[in-house]
């Protein structure tokens, strides 16, 4: 089935395998993915773009919570109807 999520373990260490990504294609995707290496072994994770675009495809208000935090930790202003950001103007010190 497209739609099936496939999970491994117990939270809060569960990872979850999906085989489709609301707001993205595959092939998209997979050039932007971020490498990651996990105790020697090369782990391949959706880019944080990507994951901003899925989160705001899926659009649970979960998930537009997610996005704003993303947002703030980058420093980057969230628009406020949750669609497009742009980098937050930081004061000159004093």
């Amino acid at each position: 089935m497209p739609h099936e999520i496939v999970w491994m373990g117990r939270i809060p260490a569960r990872i979850d395998f999906l085989q489709t990504v609301p707001g993205l294609a595959f092939d998209d995707a997979w050039p932007r993915r971020v490498i990651v290496d996990v105790a020697g072994v090369p782990v391949s994770f959706i880019s944080r773009e990507d994951l901003l675009v899925n989160k705001r495809a899926v659009g649970r208000p979960q998930n537009l919570r997610d996005v704003r935090a993303l947002e703030l930790a980058a420093g980057v202003e969230p628009d406020t109807r949750g669609r497009h950001a742009r980098k937050a103007k930081r004061k000159p010190h004093e």
